[in-house]
């Protein structure tokens, strides 16, 4: 598949459909970041599919409260999943952005017996948000793996929120249509089936 992560059409949620908590709480391969902010992650129902390409839920972030790093992040299986080079993410969002902008990082973590993580550092992918859908991209570089120790369990965390900021000022990130792609361009947004997406996602549910 073209797209390297899982339920990025946020159709999948079989913890329920809404949660306050922190942690693997809603959306399968999500997980909510809270940092010491009070957030609201649900699964909605899109209104206007057409203006994101026909998808028909999204996922809601909504922060009452924020701080550091308050975001959502996806585990990609296995570091090497993501090749060395320029990877490209995408997505569609609307709502309010966290004091300094949507922000982007990632991680390249060797699981255990390996090497230390690579960090990639934090970018801004959006200064700010609308109350209609846009579709965002950014190029991501990431490192080789060459010379380095790859352990069991090892992964590729992508995060998506307030990042560096210690502001506590609340924010309504709506996303839905998240891919991320080997190469320099975004392409459409790959979709799949529920059953697709059901049984990739069931391999992680517990």
């Amino acid at each position: 598949n073209r797209n390297l992560i899982i339920n990025g059409g946020m159709e999948v949620a079989q913890r329920g459909t809404s949660s306050t908590s922190g942690g693997y709480v809603s959306l399968d391969r999500w997980s909510v970041n809270q940092s010491g902010g009070s957030t609201t992650f649900s699964q909605e129902t899109n209104a206007n599919p057409s203006e994101t390409d026909g998808l028909q839920k999204y996922a809601r972030l909504n922060v009452s409260s924020s701080s550091d790093f308050t975001a959502i992040f996806q585990r990609i299986e296995d570091v090497t999943s993501v090749p060395n080079g320029t990877v490209t993410l995408s997505f569609y969002a609307k709502g309010t952005a966290p004091t300094g902008g949507v922000k982007v990082w990632a991680s390249q973590v060797f699981g255990s017996g390996g090497s230390s993580d690579v960090d990639i550092a934090e970018q801004v992918i959006a200064a700010s948000l609308t109350s209609s859908w846009v579709r965002y991209t950014l190029n991501i570089t990431v490192a080789s793996v060459d010379a380095k120790t790859i352990g069991s369990g090892s992964y590729f965390q992508l995060v998506i929120g307030q990042g560096t900021d210690t502001a506590s000022t609340a924010y309504d990130l709506n996303i839905t249509g998240i891919q991320l792609e080997v190469g320099d361009t975004a392409t459409d947004f790959e979709h799949k089936t529920f059953a697709q997406e059901f049984q990739a996602c069931q391999r992680y549910f517990a």
